[in-house]
């Protein structure tokens, strides 16, 4: 109380930048690594990563892993010469839209948004997929029967788009 009539009074000089003298202002600690939410959130449109609700994320799983599953059983049932040029270009065409139609129903972006975080997930699926086709060479040394590089490529891509949409907001 003492301290609040001088104050007043004018006997304690405050300066003009303290909202509460009383009040001992925190000394911040060292430089801590920024979160990865928070690197997310420094590109353009501030990416974040949030939980998915339950019932909309067991729906894109099963939409998801039914593309996965059709683009992998199309092409184990193909010849090899047949699997070689294959790629799973329909299914990767449904992941996209579907992932498109999910940022849009369920989190509510807007479509150019949407459409951004799909093609830029997909581009990143594509390029992780095509470093481990690099490295496993399915089309040289095949994998049981399967021995398609493309189909494996679309593969990742299309798991890339349901991490993405079941995470990315």
């Amino acid at each position: 109380m003492q301290s609040m009539k001088k104050r007043i009074t004018g006997e304690l000089e405050v300066s003009s930048s303290v909202k509460y003298a009383d009040v001992p202002t925190r000394k911040r600690s060292g430089q801590k690594s920024a979160a990865p939410t928070t690197l997310l959130q420094k590109l353009p449109g501030g990416v974040s990563v949030e939980r998915p609700k339950q019932n909309v994320a067991t729906g894109q799983a099963a939409v998801f892993a039914g593309l996965g599953t059709w683009a992998i059983v199309q092409a184990l049932l193909e010849t090899p010469d047949a699997q070689a040029a294959d790629t799973a270009g329909l299914q990767l065409a449904a992941a996209l839209a579907f992932s498109v139609y999910g940022f849009r129903e369920w989190k509510k972006l807007p479509l150019g948004r949407s459409v951004g975080l799909s093609v830029a997930s997909l581009a990143v699926g594509i390029l992780v997929g095509a470093a481990v086709n690099g490295w496993l060479r399915v089309d040289i040394v095949p994998l049981g029967s399967f021995g398609s590089p493309g189909v494996m490529v679309s593969t990742f891509g299309i798991t890339s788009l349901a991490l993405a949409s079941a995470f990315l907001a």
